[in-house]
């Protein structure tokens, strides 16, 4: 079984105005920065902290978008913008719709999540194993074994599908496990009425 990671620090705090401008910056949506925002700010309230490197992707935008951020927190600047993957029981290959935490399900799964460790992979180089951390929502990531990995059929006109892993090109994979393993913070957005009234993360106040 693969450790939890229990990364914290009482005394650190991210500079949201220059995480957001960033955001911004790279054309993410204004509902997807002010969700992505009070997900860190709720993160590092419960003293989980993103090391540097907080990853999200918009579920909203359709496959043939570059949908998935990842910035360094400390600077404010997007390092890596690029297309990622849905399950295949999430919507059609053009867009995702629906989300689950059901073993089985081979949807996605929506919330905030913290990378683990990298992991040998039939995708080269190698996964990155996450944690979920909201109970109704991504509770079952290593359970349902959903990782972040390469893969051939994403990008440039390619519109793969996946049994619910974060599936990206082969250029990004190696700066996002490398940046995202021991505790770097992953969310994964959509405007689902559920989601928005329950996730822990958006209801910290």
């Amino acid at each position: 079984m693969l450790p939890l990671l229990l990364i914290s620090c009482s005394v650190f705090k991210s500079n949201y105005t220059l995480i957001d401008q960033g955001f911004k910056d790279a054309g993410m949506r204004s509902n997807t920065r002010k969700a992505a925002i009070k997900a860190l700010k709720c993160a590092e309230k419960k003293h989980i902290t993103p090391r540097n490197y907080f990853m999200v992707v918009d579920f909203q935008l359709p496959t043939n978008k570059k949908r998935l951020w990842m910035i360094d927190t400390s600077t404010g600047k997007v390092v890596v913008q690029d297309w990622v993957t849905h399950g295949k029981k999430s919507g059609t290959r053009d867009k995702a719709s629906s989300f689950s935490n059901v073993p089985g399900s081979n949807q996605s799964s929506l919330g905030v999540y913290r990378g683990l460790l990298r992991t040998p992979s039939k995708h080269p180089p190698y996964n990155l194993r996450i944690q979920g951390l909201e109970k109704e929502f991504n509770s079952n990531a290593l359970r349902r074994t959903i990782v972040v990995h390469s893969s051939k059929y994403i990008g440039n006109g390619r519109k793969g599908l996946s049994s619910g892993c974060f599936s990206v090109q082969r250029s990004v994979i190696e700066p996002l496990a490398d940046s995202l393993r021991f505790g770097g913070l992953i969310f994964a957005y959509y405007p689902d009425s559920n989601y928005l009234n329950n996730s822990e993360y958006l209801n910290c106040d």
